[in-house]
């Protein structure tokens, strides 16, 4: 590292910074795995916040997501929603005009539900109760 030099090759921009979703270009994804995380805000107050680990249902490419948008969104699924199988179709949506007024990010989803699936490329250490030993065994 030298002044001057960048920070961030093009591939790291890309890992680093490259989203699972591209906005406004729905993508067909399923649930692996879900945390429910008890917190607490700045003022004090608890909340629940759901870490969604969601892969695409056609390449499995893994990401995690919390955003209480997406978890929203998903609410009229709430009962149905089967992991590795349940295939819906997601569409973020950037805004910007929430995200200039508050200095976050604000993403909205559209999410549609599309079927139930079997076939989603799923790795043996992203499914959600994959133990790596035992992963190692099998090779």
């Amino acid at each position: 590292m030298a002044k001057g030099d960048r920070v961030f090759s093009d591939e790291e921009v890309k890992a680093v910074y490259g989203g699972f979703f591209e906005d406004g270009k729905p993508r067909d994804v399923v649930v692996i795995d879900r945390t429910i995380e008890e917190k607490t805000s700045r003022k004090g107050l608890p909340y629940t916040q759901v870490i969604w680990k969601l892969a695409d249902a056609k390449t499995g490419e893994v990401t995690s997501l919390k955003d209480f948008n997406f978890t929203g969104m998903m609410k009229p699924f709430k009962k149905t929603i089967r992991y590795e199988i349940s295939v819906y179709r997601v569409t973020q949506n950037f805004d910007a005009t929430i995200t200039k007024e508050t200095g976050y990010d604000t993403y909205f989803y559209d999410v549609e539900y599309v079927g139930e699936d079997g076939n989603a490329p799923i790795a043996a250490e992203d499914e959600p109760n994959a133990k790596k030993d035992d992963i190692l065994d099998q090779i």
